[in-house]
């Protein structure tokens, strides 16, 4: 076998042009301990695929409660806006906690009779919830 060089590629050849030995010899794979592809052991580690029922339910569960507590939050805005003048309206973006806390207040005092503020919270508290169930589900927290 001998090295040829040219353009810039190094490329090998074997000595007897009749002769299909390859630069590695007669070795396969197989012969040299090397793993198949298909010998890989995925054991332990999770994919996507994976992904249980239960798993599932929980992620669904905590999007969809966030989600909704947050769309309550925009109709509480929305209810205070309504009764406020322009200059003292609320805006919807940039939330944070003494903002939600006037805009409870405000909502109270316009509608004492409304329970949005009540599913609200019993939405963020459910978020919560399932959140943890996940994190339970991914072995994050033992309970056991």
């Amino acid at each position: 076998m001998r090295l040829v060089e040219g353009h810039g590629a190094v490329e090998y050849t074997p000595d007897d042009p009749g002769s299909k030995e390859s630069p590695l010899g007669s070795q396969t794979p197989q012969n040299r301990g090397l793993r198949q592809p298909a010998d890989i052991s995925w054991q332990g580690r999770r994919t996507m695929s994976d992904m249980s029922l239960r798993t599932l339910v929980f992620m669904s569960g905590a999007l969809m409660f966030a989600f909704i507590s947050s769309l309550l939050l925009y109709m509480m805005i929305g209810q205070v806006n309504r009764k406020l003048p322009d200059s003292e309206q609320i805006p919807y973006l940039f939330m944070y906690p003494g903002k939600v806390a006037r805009i409870k207040q405000q909502h109270r005092k316009f509608y004492p009779e409304s329970r949005v503020n009540v599913v609200r919270v019993v939405c963020n508290f459910l978020t919560i919830l399932f959140a943890i169930a996940l994190a339970c589900t991914y072995g994050i927290f033992h309970f056991r």
